[in-house]
């Protein structure tokens, strides 16, 4: 099932050997790298891995990609931990793989990730997170704070927590009045239109608030991002180059689009 959204998140000290390892284990399954980007086309595959490789940030190396192929993710684990983040519609799928071996289940996801959580956090949160008994902290009457999006989640914890909760609440009381008292229509009127308010984007929000990954670890989206860089390059070629309608905006979603690097492989 294709997803839409796929990223790896990976523990990193130094950013180019584990760039190379990504691009060695490639090879080792039989892919042959290539750079889509090229002035030039290149030769087409039956079968492809399109990645990039973000700009290392808090010691963790982020691979956004798409055609993403499981076979790989072992090996690109082969000593130390990939943790796979896949949410497809409101199906979210959480895979670590630690030395070598896939970790599915609850228990050993949280045994696994225990090294990596930010505090307050511990392994009881990160394993209460994937089982969807994480508490929340709630306003009487009025609807969970885990329901705002992150960006509001953030800001409510940057002030005075008595005067966020008081806002909360009464933002969340107004939502319960125009849904009727019904909590799920009222989380669905604050995010409509968001797949990350899904059932399954809610419980890889929760894992990743306990983890100690950057705060911008869903973003950007790999077709974002592949098109923005697309742009810079041509930019970068062609700094006189024409803008087409839409291609400014497209620019300015990731203005780092170059920091990141392609890692394609075709068989």
């Amino acid at each position: 099932m294709a997803s839409s959204f796929h990223s790896l998140y990976l523990p990193c000290a130094e950013r180019e050997p584990l760039l190379r390892h990504v691009q060695q284990t490639l090879v080792q399954h039989g892919y042959t790298l290539f750079d889509p980007f090229s002035i030039m086309p290149g030769k087409a595959y039956a079968q492809s891995v399109r990645l990039f490789a973000a700009p290392l940030r808090a010691g963790w190396l982020r691979l956004l990609g798409e055609n993403v192929d499981a076979a790989l993710l072992a090996d690109f684990a082969a000593d130390g931990l990939c943790l796979s983040l896949a949410l497809a519609g409101d199906v979210a799928e959480i895979v670590v793989y630690h030395n070598g071996a896939a970790r599915h289940t609850p228990e050993a996801l949280a045994d696994a990730l225990s090294p990596h959580t930010r505090a307050p956090y511990t392994r009881t949160d990160v394993l209460a997170a994937l089982t969807g008994n994480a508490a929340e902290k709630t306003t009487a009457g009025a609807l969970p704070l885990d329901a705002l999006p992150d960006d509001l989640q953030r800001l409510a914890g940057s002030v005075d927590p008595k005067a966020a909760n008081n806002l909360f609440g009464r933002l969340s009381k107004q939502l319960m009045q125009k849904a009727g008292g019904d909590k799920d229509a009222a989380a669905a009127l604050l995010a409509r239109g968001a797949d990350w308010q899904s059932a399954g984007g809610a419980r890889i929000r929760r894992l990743m608030r306990c983890l100690d990954v950057p705060e911008d670890w869903q973003t950007p989206d790999f077709v974002t991002l592949r098109d923005a860089y697309q742009l810079h390059l041509r930019r970068q070629r062609l700094p006189g180059a024409r803008l087409y309608p839409g291609d400014a905006e497209t620019l300015a979603r990731v203005a780092d689009a170059l920091a990141y690097t392609p890692l394609y492989g075709g068989r």
